[in-house]
């Protein structure tokens, strides 16, 4: 597993007219990052619509970079998802493709206090053990916010590093 380093692209899911992932323009893609030396990849995050799409384009993104990406290069996978279940599923299946970290990002839509966050973060980061994690905090888009004392709570009880 490799640690975020460099110059780390966030990246757009190409889709088809009819509304489906275009894996021939993904490949391209990955090959044209490569290509420009980017270090690390992100898949499923924002830009990607991952919100949009369903699990299984998720994971069928996940594996073409997985397959794409150059050796030296990192992969960090976006998992978050609507239901924490399926951010489970996902971030397995970061490990299954061999991802070297995953991002997990506040649950959306719904306000949280700061102990529902704990108790989804805990549950989360036990599933995601082994990989490097990056938690994915945007309040604005999310209206929920990952507060610096729950954060560092994270931090100690998953033995996190900060890097």
């Amino acid at each position: 597993m490799k640690k975020l380093f460099g110059v780390v692209c966030p990246t757009i899911t190409p889709m088809t007219l009819k509304g489906e992932v275009d894996e021939l323009s993904l490949r391209r893609l990955c090959h044209y990052l490569n290509e420009a030396g980017i270090h690390g990849f992100y898949p499923n995050g924002t830009n990607g619509e991952s919100l949009l799409l369903e699990v299984g384009e998720r994971k069928r993104i996940a594996e073409i970079f997985a397959e794409e990406k150059e050796e030296n290069s990192s992969l960090y996978i976006q998992c978050g998802a609507m239901r924490p279940g399926e951010t489970a599923d996902l971030i397995n299946h970061t490990k299954q493709v061999g991802g070297d970290g995953v991002g997990i990002m506040t649950p959306l839509f719904f306000p949280c206090d700061q102990e529902a966050l704990a108790i989804y973060y805990d549950e989360l980061l036990d599933s995601a053990e082994g990989l490097p994690t990056y938690l994915y905090n945007i309040p604005g888009c999310t209206c929920n916010d990952l507060l610096p004392d729950l954060f560092g709570m994270l931090l100690q009880k998953h033995m996190l590093e900060l890097y």
